[in-house]
């Protein structure tokens, strides 16, 4: 008897301990996995048109302090929403984002967001070693960051830049270190992500990565009172049509939902995005030329910077595809 009692207590002892973690995982499925990804999935888009970002590496992304803050105090990351096309409005002076279709975060309580926090920090996984180079000055990292790579053209940072990333005002309360310099040399360590791979030596991400941190971060901020809709459709929801979903994934933020050049982050370009529906501008592009200008990038077709490569995150067969719908929104405007 005295041996069961033991066996008993060791079994109640483990089963307490292991709650927590049971917990966890319960509210991440129950409250998480109909909006985000949780595990890697074989199409990438899968993962990628869910309603909220995926959350596969949520533990080697963020801080512990943030996140656990943040899921009581949801603020808006993505000031566009996720994805943008969503939520964007097209009018004749440009795209606009209309903030009252974009549904706003739930928050829970924190004990939840503890138990929440825990167990994707159990599934943490290291983020590779990335090489750190003698600092940079920060002149440079602000270079590459706002005119050489474009960056802002997508992310706020110190109070300029587009909205159609997540904005990099709290990136140094919000993101952990190391997994930050990893994912700037290489976007695919993570979880699928509209962005562009963009090879960069060591000494280049880390002048980045060093501008980014220099900003002071934003404070953490109380709950907000949400006026923005709860519910979870979807105004502009994702083109079935395999070539429409690419553009408007992709190349929507610059170019514009109807492709007329006049994206979201149109006005943040130093250089202005290619408008596809102007028959005469499209008339002196080739296929090939379209193709290389998506595989490769702009300078490999004599243009900007700005239009940046695509090899390394859409495949040669879909790219394929794009040029066509590229062509075809020309050939379809009558211009």
């Amino acid at each position: 008897m005295r041996l069961l009692c033991g066996l008993l207590a060791a079994l109640a002892s483990s089963v307490a301990i292991a709650e927590p973690d049971a917990a966890g995982r319960d509210l991440v499925v129950g409250q998480c996995a109909a909006c985000h990804a949780l595990q890697p999935d074989p199409d990438r888009y899968h993962a990628l048109l869910q309603e909220g970002p995926p959350l596969i590496h949520a533990g080697s992304k963020f801080r512990r302090e943030w996140l656990v803050h943040w899921l009581q105090a949801p603020q808006r990351i993505r000031s566009a929403g996720y994805l943008p096309f969503r939520y964007t409005v097209s009018e004749p002076d440009g795209d606009r984002i209309d903030a009252k279709l974009i549904p706003s975060h739930p928050a829970v309580s924190a004990k939840q967001a503890e138990a929440i926090v825990d167990w994707f920090f159990s599934q943490r996984q290291e983020a590779p070693p990335a090489a750190e180079p003698a600092a940079a000055e920060p002149l440079r990292g602000e270079l590459f960051f706002r005119k050489i790579l474009g960056c802002a053209s997508c992310h706020r940072l110190g109070g300029e830049g587009g909205s159609s990333s997540a904005e990099l005002e709290t990136a140094r309360a919000r993101l952990d270190p190391q997994w930050l310099r990893a994912f700037t040399l290489d976007t695919s360590i993570g979880a699928p992500t509209c962005m562009p791979k963009i090879q960069l030596r060591p000494a280049q991400a880390s002048a980045v990565v060093d501008f980014i941190e220099s900003t002071p971060a934003r404070p953490l901020e109380a709950p907000k009172t949400q006026t923005e809709r709860r519910d979870h459709s979807v105004p502009n929801a994702v083109p079935t049509n395999r070539a429409a979903m690419l553009y408007q994934v992709h190349c929507s933020q610059c170019h514009g939902v109807r492709g007329n050049g006049k994206g979201i982050n149109a006005p943040f370009l130093f250089v202005a995005p290619r408008d596809h529906t102007s028959a005469d501008e499209m008339s002196r592009l080739t296929d090939q030329d379209i193709f290389t200008a998506i595989k490769s990038g702009g300078t490999a077709v004599g243009k900007s910077a700005l239009m940046p490569s695509w090899a390394g995150t859409i495949a040669d067969d879909d790219i394929r595809v794009l040029v066509g719908y590229v062509r075809s929104l020309s050939a379809r405007s009558g211009s």
